[in-house]
């Protein structure tokens, strides 16, 4: 009897298994859609906070955006919602070391870290430090004039620069750029600009709107370089239309043509066309006879023992530049002199006396 009262209940509790209604699904807990701080003892006022208000604000000592930048870029990490407090202390720590790491790098560059520093900061030179990029920290000297930054290792712009609002002077020479932003004319006040020795093949549309530029360098320093370096067989169109550039440098480069609207700059008194042997020279300075304010012109190195007839149209030159590696013809240079007889002419072999023409202001070259 007992016997079958326990299979009955065993029956009984099989088929209420079968007829009941499936359970419900266990919810799933959804990542929340705002960042949660479940230590808030621990974040709450911590300067790597990424709401704290000194975090991108001028704070002392300032940190890094690229801290900001590591935030947000955290796969393995969930702004800690569901980490332990010594896991969020670790990562804390790790932030706080890359941030002091990066102070004292900028310390090591002379880069001032108090706000008053910054605002007096007027001249930085941040030449031959083995830079790869160009700090970011620099576009918070918005007092900032002049910035040496040559003989680097850079191979990119950066528009951290475009808050420099005062920046006049920028040596960016014996570097690895390879190109400029079409918004580099956001650099309002920029009058001299050296892009010596890069790697250069053209310049952006944006480049015609730097409407301060006076002087531009776009030189290599030796003739074997152009195939590496800047490479430019053609004056970019964006050079022709800058209004007030008055020194061009084009030393050795590759060029073949100046195009028939350089006569479009009307502003320019300094020429350099040193070392460009692949240019014909005849038919180029009939086009460059019709500057009407050039008053330099730098013809050296071309490989040339006489010039050709149209140099007989630069009546109105105050220097002339014309040396060769072995020398120039005696004989040349006084028929060029009954020629051009207002003209001061600089001629021989390299070494000889010759304006310097990218550390000298025009006034002084003249002189």
């Amino acid at each position: 009897m007992a016997r079958r009262s326990w299979l009955a209940s065993q029956l009984l509790l099989l088929w209420a298994c079968q007829t009941s209604p499936p359970a419900e699904p266990v919810a799933l807990v959804e990542e929340p859609t705002i960042y949660q701080y479940p230590k808030d003892s621990l974040w709450r006022g911590h300067p790597l906070r990424p709401d704290h208000p000194d975090y991108i604000h001028n704070a002392y000592p300032n940190y890094s955006d690229s801290i900001f930048a590591l935030l947000q870029s955290q796969e393995d990490f969930n702004y800690p919602y569901g980490k332990s407090e010594e896991e969020v202390q670790f990562f804390l720590y790790q932030l706080e070391s890359k941030r002091r790491a990066r102070i004292r790098y900028l310390m090591g560059l002379n880069i001032p870290m108090r706000p008053s520093a910054m605002a007096q900061k007027r001249y930085l030179n941040l030449s031959s430090r083995g830079l790869k990029e160009i700090p970011y920290e620099l576009g918070r000297l918005q007092s900032l004039e002049e910035l040496l930054l040559k003989y680097n290792k850079i191979q990119r712009f950066s528009t951290s620069l475009y808050q420099c609002k005062a920046l006049k002077r920028l040596d960016l020479s014996s570097n690895q750029l390879q190109e400029l932003p079409n918004s580099i004319y956001q650099l309002r006040k920029l009058e001299n600009l050296s892009l010596r020795d890069n790697k250069l093949k053209f310049l952006p549309t944006g480049f015609s709107q730097l409407r301060e530029l006076r002087s531009l360098d776009l030189s290599n320093s030796h003739r074997s370089m152009a195939g590496a370096y800047n490479n430019f067989r053609y004056l970019p169109s964006a050079v022709y239309r800058l209004p007030k550039l008055e020194k061009l440098l084009l030393q050795r480069l590759p060029l073949q043509q100046f195009a028939i609207n350089v006569q479009q700059m009307k502003s320019l008194r300094v020429l350099s066309i040193a070392g460009c042997y692949q240019l014909p020279l005849d038919n180029n300075l009939k086009l460059l006879a019709q500057l009407p304010h050039l008053e330099v012109l730098d013809i050296s190195f071309l490989g040339r023992q006489t010039l050709p007839k149209s140099i007989e149209r630069f009546k109105h030159l105050k220097v002339l530049i014309w040396q060769e590696e072995n020398g120039v013809n005696e004989q040349a240079i006084k028929a060029l002199k009954k020629i051009l007889p207002n003209t001061r002419i600089y001629w021989g072999a390299p070494g000889e006396k010759r304006p310097f023409l990218r550390a000298n202001s025009i006034e002084t070259i003249i002189q």
